[in-house]
């Protein structure tokens, strides 16, 4: 009687096989290393812009944690005079009083922002990555604010699509760089 192995075993038995010829080689088998920004992005609350955003950067291929938070950070930075200038766009468009102070006071919030994602460039550098999660916590105040400005509003605003979106861009950044912080601080990831 000939013996038979089913599809879902054949593919148990071969791996066994591949266990086995490794483990009697002496060879070293471990899985591939996990890449970096799908590690880092994973914990983000927009996984696909996370991991897409920062494919496109120079310099993201890194296989260091480091220099992966810069480039983050660099992106995150940048957003920041980028949104600026949609708020002042939406500004110039509105009629509504409310929504032009509204828009005024989140131009001052990403105004902050921007001078506190500057401090995080300097406390990377120094690696006081504790110094840094409590600094993003502060840069993640101007998005935050932003968006809170629009439903604290009597009665509440709605806030424009781009610039809600925008904001969430952002602060999905500043997150990630967040994550990265809490890495390099020995949290995971090296």
């Amino acid at each position: 009687m000939a013996s038979s192995v089913s599809s879902g075993n054949y593919y148990v038995v071969v791996a066994l096989l591949l266990l086995s010829i490794c483990i009697s080689s002496g060879l070293v088998c471990s899985p591939a290393k996990a890449d970096l920004i799908d590690d880092v992005c994973s914990l983000s609350n927009d996984v696909q812009y996370c991991s897409e955003t920062i494919r496109t950067a120079a310099g993201s291929n890194t296989t260091d944690l480091a220099d992966l938070g810069s480039i983050v950070l660099g992106l995150a930075t940048s957003k920041v005079p980028a949104t600026q200038a949609l708020i002042r766009l939406l500004y110039n468009d509105a009629n509504d009083p409310n929504l032009r102070d509204t828009l005024n006071s989140c131009l001052g919030s990403y105004d902050d922002c921007g001078k506190v994602l500057k401090d995080c460039h300097d406390l990377l550098g120094k690696k006081d990555y504790v110094g840094l999660g409590h600094r993003l916590g502060d840069a993640q105040d101007g998005p935050d604010g932003c968006d809170q400005s629009f439903s604290d509003f009597q009665p509440a605003l709605p806030e424009p699509g781009e610039l809600k979106q925008a904001s969430s861009n952002l602060q999905v950044l500043i997150a990630t760089v967040g994550v990265i912080a809490t890495k390099l601080d020995g949290g995971g990831i090296h």
